[in-house]
């Protein structure tokens, strides 16, 4: 009785076994992360231009040989009377503050590079030679003031400042940059402005194409890499030169969403889109749009 009782034991445990076995070759295989590629372009691209440091150490407006002093001897040609636009941009938009090095036009050649078509290669006008950057730094110093259509995120003033870590004053969240990079420039396919840089300093550059990757996890969360490319601030260039940030983040349903990797201290922290420009005390009084578009000609309007 008790060899057979083992027996019978062993028996069942070996039927059981296969009968565990048999279920698990049947089973499903547990679910594989689903990975979504996607992109997006700008119907029309934003121009390189330049962001036209007011710091003294780097290449200004008012630089000799530079825009506003061949705009101003374009006026004397014209009318007999020396433009002020030079010594007024240096009296009022110049620094010589190492820590205020950042200063500049980006802001202003961002939207203009959005709102208008690029200037030509170059021109000369009553024997003054207007190259391209000249004619496009005449065209951002109009711009100084654009029409701002805010999209999202808040700008930091100050890291010291109460507000920087309070909800409100936070930098964009995952879920808006995602949901903004996709809409205008996925779906609308119109380049939006993004303020690169989370921290006090604002580094304004035209977003105009993205790569998108999500993997759909199990636990219902989506893990994102989103490429996007800018065109680049740069000096004696035609058409779009670009570069590109990658940022990492997860989405979860009912949540803003959590970067992730070096995109939690690398991300924007803001976003907008230009609805042309504005006449304002901050907007050089010395340069005429009509004057501009002279110089330019062709029936170019900014």
């Amino acid at each position: 009785m008790q060899v057979q009782g083992r027996t019978t034991l062993a028996g069942s445990i070996v039927a059981m076994l296969l009968v565990l076995a048999t279920a698990l070759l049947l089973a499903p295989a547990p679910a594989q992360a689903q990975t979504i590629r996607e992109s997006g372009r700008v119907a029309e691209l934003p121009w390189s231009g330049y962001w036209w440091p007011t710091y003294t150490g780097h290449t200004n407006l008012f630089d000799p040989g530079r825009p506003l002093e061949k705009y101003d001897r374009y006026i004397e040609a014209t009318t007999g009377t020396r433009g002020g636009s030079q010594e007024w941009e240096r009296r009022n938009r110049s620094t010589n503050n190492p820590a205020a090095s950042w200063w500049g036009h980006c802001h202003a050649w961002a939207a203009a590079s959005i709102w208008l078509p690029e200037p030509p290669a170059g021109v000369t006008r009553n024997g003054i030679s207007f190259t391209q950057d000249d004619l496009e730094g005449l065209i951002t110093a109009l711009y100084y003031q654009p029409v701002v259509r805010w999209i999202n995120g808040r700008r930091a003033y100050s890291q010291n400042d109460p507000r920087y870590s309070a909800a409100a004053y936070e930098d964009m969240f995952p879920a808006w940059l995602d949901y903004v990079t996709r809409l205008y420039i996925g779906y609308y396919r119109y380049p939006v402005i993004f303020d690169i840089d989370r921290g006090p300093e604002v580094w304004n550059f035209p977003a105009y194409a993205y790569e998108r990757t999500l993997v759909q996890n199990a636990n219902g969360t989506q893990s994102v890499t989103l490429r996007i490319r800018f065109a680049s601030a740069t000096l004696n260039t035609r058409g779009t030169r670009f570069f590109e940030r990658t940022y990492t983040y997860t989405l979860r349903p009912g949540t803003l969403g959590q970067y992730t990797g070096a995109s939690r201290t690398n991300h924007p922290d803001f976003s907008w889109i230009p609805g042309g420009r504005r006449q304002s005390p901050s907007v050089n009084p010395h340069i005429d749009p009509d004057v501009v578009n002279e110089i330019i000609g062709g029936g170019y309007r900014v």
